[in-house]
């Protein structure tokens, strides 16, 4: 037993994958195979069998491919690195054998959003490209695809045992507090999310964070930098220049600056959501550093539909804008979504699930600071909690489930409102996921409303 797969979900099995096809033998170790999994397995050539995790023998010489869920203060890991086992990831494997130019993408919201926008402009012009990742699709599922580009979503998870791989492009969305669950600090979070910017050639980064954490993370590291910002018509614009992007909100458009250049793109469909700007910015600065003309990557966004469960607009005849964000699933992805929405039509906020060690006070204060909000419907394990911590903010219920919350804000609702499921939860109280719970929400509301 020198290889170990640890972890048998979607990424393991990846893993498992690779090593059958190179006809290199391995072990899974799995607390929670099912039968399914472990007969899929015994049809396997080179698997020399299975385990839970507390049944390993760790030994010199192993190595253990660690996939992202599990975590790495598990007992069994620091036995294993204390037997001298090496502990890798898949990315690991797809370093030694990817070809072509890699884009890394983090950070706590919108990265799906970004990695999905960079593919689709690289695809508008002729660039063999994909997006992989944490967005859904295992890395080493990519390699037999001759691409010129590799686009990745990289969850903090992946990134705690340092990348090895040489991305051309790495990119830091935003930073806001997340699984805590997981992290002894907010700090120790943030660091783990910035290792993926000394792995870079060249860096692409949210112009908040220059001041925020800039000096103190990279010292003077001697990467190519390009800022990107947002902000208002009015207000004073400091980094559209030749070294970054901008996002101006001009009433009924986005107006994209970078040095002498500007375009727009009108606010329909994906683009009524203000962050979704912000992530095209962060997109057109890696076309940018991909050298791609500014002009035709942002005509290129215009054709851009965005990503399910990610401030999708559900397609009704009622007069209500119905909104699936089940994505969400922590505060500040909620908070970015209430702010997308919340200066404008009335609004009415479904919330709740299963709670993560967060502060909902933050999503109390957004609300506060919104006249428009006609009310929130918080549902699941974390409605209580919510709502105690909401206060007095606004008028809010708390329902049995997400189709009792449905059916609420359509009673509250009225021609002109937006209904916006943005959960600031995990799903897992009452759905296997979150794309589970927006197809929950999108099928509920089509129904209620036909």
């Amino acid at each position: 037993m020198t290889r170990v797969v640890v972890g048998y979900g979607r990424t393991g099995r990846s893993v498992a994958r690779f090593f059958e096809e190179r006809a290199l033998p391995f072990w899974v170790a799995d607390d929670h195979l099912d039968p399914e999994a472990k007969t899929g397995l015994g049809t396997l050539q080179h698997c020399e069998g299975c385990s839970t995790l507390a049944e390993l023998s760790p030994a010199s010489g192993q190595t253990w491919i660690v996939s992202p869920g599990i975590p790495l203060t598990h007992p069994v890991f620091e036995r294993a690195i204390n037997q001298g086992v090496q502990l890798i990831n898949d990315l690991h494997l797809f370093a030694r054998e990817v070809s072509g130019l890699l884009v890394g993408v983090t950070g706590s919201n919108g990265k799906s959003t970004v990695v999905a926008m960079v593919d689709h402009i690289a695809k508008a012009h002729q660039i063999r490209s994909i997006a992989a990742g944490n967005i859904g699709l295992p890395v080493l599922e990519t390699l037999d695809q001759s691409l010129e580009l590799t686009v990745i979503e990289l969850s903090s998870y992946q990134l705690e045992l340092d990348p090895v791989i040489d991305f051309h492009v790495g990119v830091l969305v935003n930073l806001m507090p997340d699984h805590l669950d997981r992290y002894p600090s907010v700090d120790a979070y943030y660091k783990t999310k910035e290792k993926l910017l000394r792995a870079s050639d060249k860096v692409v980064c949210f112009d908040a964070w220059r001041a925020e954490r800039a000096e103190q993370a990279l010292h003077a590291q001697a990467q190519d930098w390009l800022w990107v910002g947002q902000a208002r018509d009015g207000d004073n614009h400091s980094v559209g220049t030749q070294k970054g992007v901008e996002v101006i909100d001009a009433g009924q458009v986005y107006r994209f600056i970078h040095g002498d250049g500007q375009g727009e793109i009108q606010k329909r469909g994906v683009w009524l959501c203000r962050h979704n700007s912000s992530n095209a910015a962060s997109a057109m600065g890696v076309a940018l550093c991909l050298g791609l003309p500014f002009e035709s990557s942002l005509a290129a966004l215009q054709s851009f539909t965005g990503l399910a469960h990610r401030c999708e607009v559900v397609q009704t005849e009622d007069g209500v804008t119905w909104v699936n964000d089940s994505k969400a699933t922590n505060v500040g992805a909620a908070v970015s979504a209430i702010r997308s929405f919340g200066d404008g039509a009335p609004l009415i906020l479904i919330a709740g699930g299963q709670a993560k060690q967060e502060d909902y006070g933050v999503l109390a204060g957004t609300l506060a600071g919104i006249d428009s909000v006609k009310g929130v419907l918080l549902y699941g394990e974390a409605a209580a909690l919510i709502s105690e911590q909401l206060g007095a903010t606004c008028h809010q219920e708390i329902v049995k489930d997400l189709a009792n919350a449905i059916s609420s804000a359509r009673a509250l609702s009225a021609d002109g409102d937006v209904v916006l499921f943005s959960p600031a939860c995990s799903s897992f109280d009452q759905f296997q996921d979150f794309e589970a719970r927006g197809n929950a929400f999108r099928q509920c509301v089509l129904e209620l409303v036909a």
